[in-house]
């Protein structure tokens, strides 16, 4: 495989001729890559984090998410309410029942005992307590579909113990984070001065079919 720099580092095409291969990633013949500065990035999901603080939710507070609000009780109503969400004996159960609600599982028969009747998935957001290090009682929330645009949905909340995180880069009125792929064609490839990038399925501003390979590890 001979490779050809023409004007130092900038963006020339060759041809390579035989076919690569790397441990199962890729297999493709005729590849062209472009040597650049800027190297392909896969999406990423916008995210948020919201906390119900030690004194729990109060009856009729509220957390909205892209326009959905979610309502907390200490009882549901006897009429199928949607998007209530019961408070729990600890803050920890009642983030449980708000990720039920949002997620929307009936695994155990959730809706209508801890949400509401006719509480319906959302859309644009899933969600999870206790991610990493956080606590039972913190909710990552984050845009089912990955890409800047998931930035765009809104945040908000009414109650004195609940909150979302404000520390950057997450914001307390909206998620953030969220960053577009680098869009590309199978087969298309990049090379900067560590690592060779191959675009192993087409790619949309939402996808991740970017992997790389450091150079160093290649052997002749």
């Amino acid at each position: 495989m001979a490779i050809n720099f023409f004007g130092g580092h900038k963006a020339k095409k060759y041809e390579v001729t035989e076919q690569f291969k790397s441990s199962g990633v890729a297999e493709m013949s005729n590849l062209a890559f472009t040597a650049t500065e800027n190297a392909p990035v896969n999406a990423v999901a916008a995210k948020g984090k919201f906390t119900i603080g030690e004194g729990n939710a109060a009856n009729k507070d509220t957390v909205t998410i892209g326009g959905i609000t979610y309502t907390f009780v200490t009882s549901l109503s006897a009429s199928p309410t949607p998007y209530e969400v019961k408070i729990g004996s600890a803050n920890t159960d009642t983030a449980a029942n708000l990720v039920a609600a949002i997620n929307g599982t009936d695994d155990s028969g959730e809706e209508g005992t801890v949400y509401g009747t006719g509480t319906r998935a959302h859309s644009s957001v899933t969600a999870e307590a206790g991610v990493g290090e956080d606590t039972n009682n913190i909710i990552t929330v984050t845009a089912s579909v990955k890409g800047v645009a998931g930035n765009a949905i809104d945040l908000d909340e009414e109650g004195d113990n609940l909150s979302w995180d404000n520390t950057a880069p997450l914001s307390k009125d909206h998620l953030a984070g969220g960053v577009n792929g680098t869009v590309g064609k199978k087969g298309i490839n990049y090379m900067d001065s560590s690592c060779l990038y191959i675009c192993t399925a087409d790619n949309d501003v939402s996808g991740e079919n970017w992997k790389k390979i450091t150079l160093s590890n290649l052997t002749g």
